[in-house]
Parts: structure tokens; sequence; C-alpha cells
């Protein structure tokens, strides 16, 4: 939805200035872009197709074949609202009982292996760290907590697949 702050580009809020106070400039950047996109109604960019975009539309389905013990498919269920919030939105991939999930096709063989290698550490602060540290965990994480606090769930999970 345009003009309005979505889980998968809500990291950018999290980017601080060298202060560590202030929005940084990428925060500010997104802020902005957001302000124009509702005064123009629309999205200010019309490019919406990217190869790593329609891998994971390809994929994802895939992925969700696999894993999907006890999950719902519901990325296809369009965007969910904050309630008190009227510009923060996001899409859930999937969802069980009280916890959310997001499915990830990583376009490269490398970074599947990192976030694997991320993934597979057994302490959960570790874990979370190591995600973070990577560029697209850091997404991927502040997506998944987005997500967390859209649908009110205390659990939130990371599936990556490749096929």
């Amino acid at each position: 939805m345009s003009g309005n702050f979505n889980s998968s580009s809500i990291w950018k809020l999290t980017k601080l200035a060298r202060n560590k106070k202030d929005f940084g400039q990428v925060a500010l950047t997104y802020i902005q872009e957001k302000k124009f996109e509702r005064r123009l109604g629309r999205y200010l960019s019309s490019d919406v197709k990217a190869r790593p975009l329609d891998w994971g539309n390809v994929c994802e389905p895939l992925a969700f074949d696999r894993i999907s013990m006890g999950w719902k498919l519901t990325s296809v269920d369009g965007y969910r609202k904050h309630p008190q919030i009227q510009c923060w939105t996001g899409i859930k991939d999937i969802e069980k009982d009280f916890e959310i999930g997001d499915i990830k096709c990583p376009y490269t063989l490398n970074s599947f292996c990192q976030l694997y290698e991320a993934l597979e550490i057994k302490d959960d602060t570790e874990m979370i760290e190591a995600l973070k540290s990577l560029q697209d965990g850091y997404k991927y994480f502040y997506q998944l907590v987005s997500g967390a606090i859209l649908e009110g769930v205390q659990r939130a999970t990371l599936a990556i697949f490749c096929p």
C-alpha cells in the first residue's frame, strides 16, 4: 500500500544517526518517500519487478509445500494494518496457532548458506545476533518483529528455502 510503512522495509526506521538518538539518513529517506507517496496517492517507483522478488514469488509455494505441517499460507490474504498506527502495514506469509512466519528464498546460495548458519545456532540470543549481523538477516529480523506486533503474537518464525 503506497504511503505506508511496511514490515518488509521497517528495518529502515531502525537506522540511527551517529548520535544513536535521531533517525539516520536511511530512515529519513524512507520517511520522506512515504510522505511523497501519501501526497501522490501512489508508489514513487513503478519498477516492482526484480529478479530476487520474482524468484521469491516462484519459490514460496514450493517452500510452503515442504513446511506446511500445521502452518496456513496467509500471504494471499493481503495487508494487515496496525490498529492504532494507520500508516503501518505488513503481510505475513504463514501462521499457526499464536505464531506468524515469513518464507525467504534467498536469490544466491551464499545468502542462503549464511542464513542457514545463523538459524542453526541453538541459543536464541546468539542466533538473533548472528541473524541481525547479516545484511538480509537484519532486514528479515525486523520484518518478523513488525509482523508479530501487527498480529499481536509473541512468536515469529523465519523459514528459508532453496530448491
